[in-house]
């Protein structure tokens, strides 16, 4: 009987694990077009528009998943916030594929909140006395490959 229990919990924490979501945020697809690099995606012409935009998790918030960096083939880098924070993504996540929908946006920070973002993708700022514009994409929905 001890055995059965035993396996049985075994196969219950077996199949939880099988079971990793690879989906969050919005389940509906509304960009039509390919996924782009995090280079492109950092050309003005595609800020404050709708994008699919595909990379590689280089960095997590490692408090609650609220945020990730991404790299492209090109090591261009991008910070990635989630829409009203309404959903977070497993804080393991580095160094795996992803394929997101959202926009970038060129927000205005101050210098300090600047500095810290910038530092999520290994880059820096030399003012941290005035407000920066710094671009951030926000992801709507997120996908695991």
């Amino acid at each position: 009987m001890k055995l059965q229990i035993l396996l049985y919990t075994l196969l219950l924490i077996t199949i939880s694990a099988c079971g990793e979501k690879k989906e969050y945020g919005a389940k509906e697809s509304i960009v039509k077009e390919s996924a782009i690099s995090v280079k492109e995606a950092l050309q003005p012409v595609n800020y404050d528009r709708p994008i699919k935009l595909s990379g590689v998790v280089t960095k997590v918030c490692q408090t609650e998943g609220c945020w990730m960096a991404i790299k492209d083939q090109n090591n261009a880098k991008i910070r990635v916030t989630f829409k009203d924070g309404s959903f977070a993504v497993p804080m393991n996540s580095a160094g795996k594929n992803v394929t997101m929908e959202g926009m970038v946006v060129a927000e205005v920070v101050d210098g300090e909140t600047a500095a810290m973002w910038m530092s999520h993708v290994d880059s820096t700022i030399s003012d941290t006395k005035t407000d920066q514009r710094v671009p951030v994409f926000i992801a709507s929905s997120v996908k695991f490959d």
